[in-house]
C-alpha cells in the first residue's frame, strides 16, 4: 500500500493498517476498505492511497480534488489518472 498527502494526518489515522485490519478482520474487499478509510476515517482534502490485496485487485482512492496516479498490473498493463478518470496505457 501506498499513501500520500498530509502525512501527519495518515500517520494519525494509521491509514494503511486500518485498510489492511478491515480487509483482515472485517472481511472487506480492498475497494470498500480503502472507500472506508479515505472517506469516513480520513478528513476531507487529506490526500490518497494505492492499495492492493492478494489477488492483485486495485484501488487507487483519494478524497482531494484530484491525485495523479500510476499502477501496473500483472500482466504489464498500464493506468495512469487524475481526477476521476482512468485510462489505460500500453503495455510496460
Amino acid at each position: 500500500m501506498s499513501c500520500t498527502g498530509k502525512g501527519e494526518v495518515f500517520m494519525q489515522h494509521v491509514a494503511a493498517h486500518s485498510v489492511a485490519a478491515r480487509m483482515s478482520l472485517a472481511a472487506m474487499s480492498v475497494s470498500e476498505a480503502s472507500t472506508d478509510v479515505v472517506h469516513k476515517v480520513l478528513p476531507p482534502n487529506s490526500g490518497g492511497l494505492i492499495a492492493i490485496n492478494n489477488k492483485g485487485d486495485m484501488v487507487m482512492d483519494f478524497n482531494t480534488s484530484g491525485m495523479l496516479r500510476l499502477a501496473c498490473d500483472h500482466t504489464g498493463q498500464g493506468y495512469v489518472a487524475i481526477w476521476e478518470e482512468t485510462v489505460s496505457v500500453a503495455s510496460l
